[in-house]
């Protein structure tokens, strides 16, 4: 009697680890998008204070996203964890938030 051959590929242990740091700089990308329309209403508004606090916001959000999707990129081979990608999109959409906050009270304020 003959065993039947398993032609399924071997498991690839790597792969699941990699596509979940894609997944999570991805969804890091999607967050900082977030400062495009807040931007646009903050010069539409002329509230010019606002729009270099953001700016310069963003760029200080984006910078601590790209270093910590390199970071995840960089364990992606190991056993690395998810946290510091965990910690780039928190940052990016609490510091959007606040800043949105902050627009809508200077709209109905001003």
């Amino acid at each position: 009697m003959t065993v039947p051959a398993d032609h399924s590929p071997p498991p690839d242990e790597g792969l699941p680890r990699e596509r979940t740091a894609l997944a999570w700089s991805r969804t890091i990308l999607v967050a900082n998008g977030l400062w495009l329309p807040l931007l646009a209403l903050q010069v539409h508004r002329q509230l010019w204070v606002l729009a270099a606090a953001s700016a310069v916001a963003a760029g200080a959000v984006a910078w601590r996203s790209t270093i910590a999707t390199r970071h995840a990129e960089l364990r992606a081979e190991r056993a690395g964890s998810a946290y510091p990608l965990l910690v780039g999109l928190a940052t990016a959409v609490v510091a959007a938030a606040l800043g949105g906050m902050a627009t809508a009270a200077a709209v109905l304020i001003g």
